[in-house]
């Protein structure tokens, strides 16, 4: 299985850089539906986000929701939540 995962490993680092520079919510969420499944299957996320940039950003819109909270990013929002506790 680890050699298909290589297979899409620039794709899957392309993703978490594109994270931290949109601020379109739908492909936020494509790209954490992206790392929750990678994250479930036992990939390290260390290795894909070696400097945690896209761990920051989520953690900086976990700390701005209320701010700039609608519909689309509650959904994030509130699916997304265990992410962080699967990337411990």
């Amino acid at each position: 299985m680890a050699s298909y995962i290589r297979l899409f490993e620039p794709l899957v680092i392309k993703s978490l850089k594109q994270y931290t520079v949109t601020s379109q919510v739908a492909l936020q969420q494509q790209v954490l539906d992206l790392l929750s499944q990678l994250v479930q299957l036992r990939v390290n996320y260390c290795l894909l986000d070696s400097d945690q940039a896209c761990l920051c950003t989520y953690i900086q819109l976990m700390a701005n929701a209320d701010c700039a909270f609608d519909r689309s990013l509650g959904h994030m929002l509130g699916i997304r939540c265990g992410l962080l506790l699967q990337m411990e």
